[in-house]
């Protein structure tokens, strides 16, 4: 039976409470008269959080993105724009804080720990996504697996399909929140401040992921696509 996700409240109040509320916890980002109508219904299951789609049937949050890096050492496979370009696979115009709302909105349990406690404290299980790239070349609709763009020089092949952690937008020892733009999307180097974490044991060696991309430079429509499995 094919699931079908629902948002933490199914009401607009219900969902303009819950953004009124992350908003709060995450004061940086202003409401303004821009911000004010951040979530709106496309169709009967299609949500956009500005440029983020969020499809309830499907579960999945689609981000527009542009290549960034065709080759070259990495350590992040999506960030904003002023995030960390100099090793970012891909880079969106869309932020963290929506990101972090997107999989809010569709009930997905984050880390909710902080980031300087010992694993073995973790008191829930967080959810887990494979990551895809969406894409379109010579008018044919493309979806791969991000791993097919991220080589790994240790095993001297592609990375495997992997599993990336929701890691969420936490606090620091001292109650700060640390979640501005310059916060990482998605990494393959592990970082304690990402929203999702690659979930291999070679995520803490930083000089063995190289982006391997170079026939996304011609490609248009780019998304990067984030499914439960």
């Amino acid at each position: 039976m094919k699931r079908k996700y629902q948002l933490i409240s199914t009401s607009w109040r219900g969902r303009l409470c819950t953004l009124l509320l992350i908003f709060a916890i995450y004061p940086f980002y202003s409401l303004s008269q821009e911000n004010q109508e951040i979530v709106q219904q496309k169709n009967d299951s299609i949500y956009l959080i500005n440029k983020i789609e969020i499809n309830i049937n499907s579960g999945s949050i689609k981000i527009p993105a542009m290549l960034n890096m065709a080759d070259g050492l990495i350590e992040v496979v999506l960030c904003n724009s002023i995030g960390k370009m100099h090793e970012s696979l891909l880079v969106t115009g869309s932020s963290p804080v929506e990101l972090q709302t997107s999989l809010l909105l569709l009930g997905y349990t984050p880390k909710n720990q902080p980031h300087f406690s010992v694993e073995k404290d973790i008191k829930n299980i967080p959810d887990s996504f494979r990551i895809y790239v969406e894409y379109e070349l010579d008018g044919k609709k493309i979806s791969e697996p991000a791993v097919h763009f991220i080589y790994d020089k240790q095993r001297n092949e592609r990375l495997i399909n992997c599993y990336w952690q929701f890691n969420g937008i936490m606090e620091t020892e001292n109650k700060q929140i640390i979640a501005g733009d310059e916060v990482s999307m998605a990494v393959t180097y592990f970082d304690q401040f990402a929203i999702l974490t690659m979930n291999l044991p070679s995520k803490f060696n930083d000089e063995i992921y190289f982006a391997d991309a170079k026939k996304l430079e011609i490609a248009q429509n780019l998304f990067l696509v984030i499914r439960r499995q």
